[in-house]
C-alpha cells in the first residue's frame, strides 16, 4: 500500500515539474518580431538595456500579431527610452526606404502582391468588353495618380504626413469610380469574392494572437500606449463618424451629379475632408502622444516588409 502510495505522489511530482518546464519554455516570437528587433539594433545601435527592454515591449504585443496594434507597447516604449537623435533616425529612415523592395520583399515571403491582384483579375473577368475601356483608364490613371504622389514625396516637395493624406483620398475617388462602372450585380458578387479571398488568405496566417480579429481590443491597445484621456477617446471618435458622414454624403454627390463635379474635383474635395480631419485630430493630441504615433508608422513601415498584412 505504501509503495502504491509512493508511485502516486512520485507520478504528480513528475506532472508538475513536466507542466513548470513547458510553462517556462521561452515562447517563440513570430519571425516578423525578431527581424524588426535585429533591424532596430542594428539601425540604432541599440544598448543592452534599450535592446531588452524593446524585446519585452514587442513580447506583450504577441497577442495582436499580425495586426500593426503589436507594435503599440513598443512605440511607446521606444519613445521613452530612445535618445532624441535615435527617434529622429528611426523616423527619418523612412524617406529612404523604397516602397519597391518592401513589396518585392513581402511578396516573395507571403504572395501579399498576387493576392492584391485577384481583385484586378476578378473585375476583369466580371466585366463586359463595353466596360472594360472604362475600368483599365481608371486603373491607368490610378498609377499615375500615385506614382506622381510618390514623386512628390522623394523630392521633399510634399511631408510624409501629406503623401499618406493624398493616397487615401486617391484610393477613395478609385473606390468611388468602381461602384459607377459596375453594375449591382457585378457589385454584389465581387464583394462576395473578396469576401472569400480574404478569408482564404487569413487561414494561411501563422502566430496569430488571441486579439487579433478583436477590433475593441486592438483600439484598446493604442489607447494604452498613447494614454488617452476619456475625453480624447470620445473626441476622436466623434471626429471619426463626423468624417465618415462627410465622405459618403461627398460619394452620393459625386455620384448624382456627375455631370456638374468633375474627377478632379471630387478628388479635391475629398483630399480636403482628409486634410480637415487630420489637422482636427492632430489638435486632440499631445506632443508626446504625436511623437507615439510618429513613431509607430516607422516601426510599421518596417514590420510590413516580413509581415504578411503588409
Amino acid at each position: 500500500m505504501k509503495k502504491n502510495i509512493a508511485l502516486i505522489i512520485t507520478i504528480i511530482f513528475i506532472s508538475i515539474s513536466c507542466e513548470n518546464y513547458n510553462n517556462n519554455q521561452e515562447v517563440t516570437n513570430p519571425p516578423e518580431m525578431e527581424y524588426l528587433l535585429s533591424e532596430l539594433d542594428n539601425e540604432l545601435d541599440l544598448s543592452s538595456d534599450q535592446r531588452s527592454s524593446a524585446r519585452t515591449s514587442l513580447e506583450n504585443g504577441r497577442d495582436y500579431h499580425p495586426d500593426l496594434a503589436s507594435l503599440w507597447e513598443l512605440a511607446a516604449n521606444l519613445n521613452e527610452t530612445l535618445t532624441q537623435a535615435q527617434k529622429d533616425s528611426l523616423i527619418y529612415r523612412i524617406r529612404n526606404i523604397n516602397s519597391q523592395i518592401i513589396s518585392e520583399e513581402n511578396d516573395q515571403n507571403h504572395g501579399r502582391l498576387i493576392h492584391l491582384q485577384s481583385m484586378h483579375y476578378r473585375i476583369s473577368m466580371l466585366i463586359s468588353d463595353a466596360q472594360i475601356p472604362f475600368y483599365q483608364n481608371l486603373v491607368s490613371e490610378k498609377t499615375s495618380l500615385i506614382e506622381g504622389i510618390l514623386n512628390q514625396y522623394q523630392d521633399s516637395i510634399i511631408s510624409k504626413n501629406q503623401m499618406r493624406i493624398n493616397m487615401m483620398s486617391i484610393m477613395e475617388w478609385f473606390r468611388t469610380e468602381i461602384s459607377l462602372i459596375l453594375t449591382d450585380e457585378q457589385d454584389s458578387l465581387l464583394s462576395i469574392h473578396r469576401n472569400q479571398t480574404d478569408q482564404n488568405f487569413r487561414r494561411a496566417r501563422r502566430h496569430w494572437g488571441r486579439f487579433a480579429q478583436n477590433q475593441d481590443e486592438v483600439k484598446q491597445a493604442r489607447i494604452n500606449a498613447l494614454q488617452l484621456t476619456a475625453e480624447q477617446t470620445l473626441l476622436l471618435d466623434s471626429l471619426t463618424n463626423s468624417f465618415e458622414i462627410d465622405i459618403l454624403a461627398l460619394k452620393n454627390t459625386y455620384v448624382d451629379n456627375l455631370s456638374i463635379m468633375t474627377p478632379e474635383v471630387f478628388r479635391l474635395k475629398i483630399l480636403n475632408l482628409f486634410q480637415m480631419n487630420s489637422e482636427l485630430r492632430k489638435s486632440v493630441y499631445t506632443e508626446n502622444q504625436l511623437q507615439i504615433i510618429e513613431i509607430h508608422r516607422a516601426l510599421s513601415i518596417r514590420f510590413m516588409r516580413k509581415n504578411r498584412w503588409g
